[in-house]
């Protein structure tokens, strides 16, 4: 006979709680998505039962490692039928039956008009949005004998995440610290009652208290909601830790602001001072290095389209790679026209190619959107072409694509060559992101940060082969 348990701690009492919905937040590698594919083994001999596990990409469902992954472990020791379907399932010998969904698109909960789901579970809680959670709630029912009920678990986001803020709300209520951001220890599993009148959450800390204040809602027959609040410690799951002890050291590499998200920070945010200091600056060198040590070179533009006051700048970085190194070696921005950017970019790739010789500095340039950045592209390209261009749409915010970079310096990893652009770096980097202040260099250092970090970028040849 399998015996599958849940870990001691948190995990055990995500399993053991009896609330209608049951969140389990905090750390990463806290053994919340084990503990979410383990909710519907309690029901697996029921055969009209029906779980629907959801994640808010397709992709994440099936990634190396991820949920489907586990699932297939978990579930193919007890005889499970595995479907590897669009979407995926998992079908036990009783008729007992979990489906894995997306709902990449807000309009997808509209979708489940007239389902029926005794237990949803919700992966990664603060990557859906309010509406999909609240109308799927709504949507909710069971002929199974099993009361309809919700789990979830989720990593920390700021109140103000445009997505997932409004989990930030309901877990600051009683069970995290809304001064400091952490759980608080001693209220983690904590049932609390709540009515949700306008759109508005009355939180009780009995059913009866719930009652007593609405009587209205009493009259309609609505009952309160009972909801919990468990938090997950990396330290709650030596299985992981055991099997792999760098985990830790991994996450401990993270940027400022998303380790402390990542190790269970519900309050911390992207704002001045948090992404770049001064201080993490590890050195200063008196000139660019073009010694057979530096193994890679990139140029990155980041483009404005207005040399009007106030616009933004377009800014040229170059980035060097040097053993374990990370080098800013020269900036260049201005307020230029198309025509005087187009006379700039070639003045620093004449530059690159004096000091790494021909083909040796990668030449990237951010693309816009839409058929106006596809038109430029071309436009940059043909003037360009003897440098051999090539053109990056940002596939993320700005914000996302800093961190690498933000990463690297808080670590030590990050220099700069010293240069008259040095000031208004430093000052850049220590405001970001803030309303106000222009971000572009920052664009321009993080892309190019982030192209040294790729395997297609050419490396400079030794010394001996470079030309002048």
């Amino acid at each position: 006979m399998t015996d599958i348990r849940p870990q001691p701690g948190p995990q055990e009492s995500f399993l053991g709680s009896s609330a209608d919905i049951v969140i389990y937040g905090g750390e990463v590698g806290g053994g919340k998505t084990f503990g979410l594919l383990m909710e519907p083994l309690r029901h697996l001999r029921n055969a009209k039962f029906g779980a629907v596990f959801f994640r808010r990409e397709s992709v994440q469902i099936k990634n190396e490692g991820g949920p489907w992954d586990t699932a297939c472990e978990l579930y193919s020791q007890l005889g499970a039928r595995l479907i590897f379907s669009d979407p995926p399932a998992v079908r036990f010998p009783s008729g007992a039956k979990i489906t894995f969904k997306h709902l990449q698109h807000e309009a997808d909960a509209y979708k489940w008009d007239g389902a029926q789901i005794a237990l949803a579970c919700w992966d990664e809680l603060t990557t859906f949005t309010e509406k999909q959670f609240w109308y799927l709630q709504s949507r909710m029912r069971s002929t199974c004998g099993v009361r309809p009920y919700t789990r979830a678990t989720c990593n920390p986001v700021p109140a103000d995440d445009p997505v997932g803020g409004w989990v930030n709300r309901i877990v600051t209520t009683h069970w995290v610290d809304p001064e400091t951001g952490y759980a608080i220890p001693e209220r983690s599993g904590d049932v609390r009652w709540f009515y949700r009148v306008n759109d508005e959450l009355r939180w009780y800390e009995t059913a009866e208290e719930a009652r007593e204040a609405n009587p209205e809602q009493v009259a309609k027959g609505i009952k309160p909601t009972s909801l919990a609040f468990i938090h997950a410690s990396l330290d709650d799951n030596p299985a992981l830790l055991d099997a792999d002890p760098d985990y830790r050291s991994r996450v401990e590499s993270l940027s400022l602001v998303e380790r402390l998200r990542k190790m269970g920070n519900w309050k911390i945010r992207e704002t001045a001072g948090n992404m770049f200091r001064a201080g993490w600056i590890s050195d200063y060198l008196d000139q660019i290095p073009v010694g057979s040590d530096v193994t890679k070179a990139v140029r990155f533009w980041d483009e404005a389209s207005s040399k009007n006051k106030g616009a933004d700048w377009t800014v040229g970085s170059l980035l060097l790679k040097r053993g374990e190194q990370r080098i800013i070696a020269d900036v260049r921005r201005g307020q230029w026209t198309p025509e005087e950017r187009i006379r700039q970019q070639i003045a620093a790739a004449e530059f690159d190619r004096n000091l790494f010789g021909p083909g040796r500095c990668e030449l990237l340039i951010e693309r816009e959107g839409g058929s106006s950045g596809i038109t430029a592209s071309m436009y940059t390209g043909d003037r360009l072409a003897k440098f051999s261009p090539r053109f990056k749409r940002p596939d993320t915010n700005k914000v996302e694509r800093a961190r690498p970079l933000s990463s690297a310096m808080e670590r030590g990893a990050v220099v700069l060559v010293r240069g008259g652009w040095n000031a208004a770096l430093i000052s850049e980097m220590e405001n970001f992101p803030s309303k106000g202040w222009h971000d572009d260099q920052v664009d321009a250092c993080s892309g190019g940060f982030t192209a040294l970090l790729s395997n297609d970028t050419p490396s400079p040849a030794p010394m001996g082969q470079r030309g002048r």
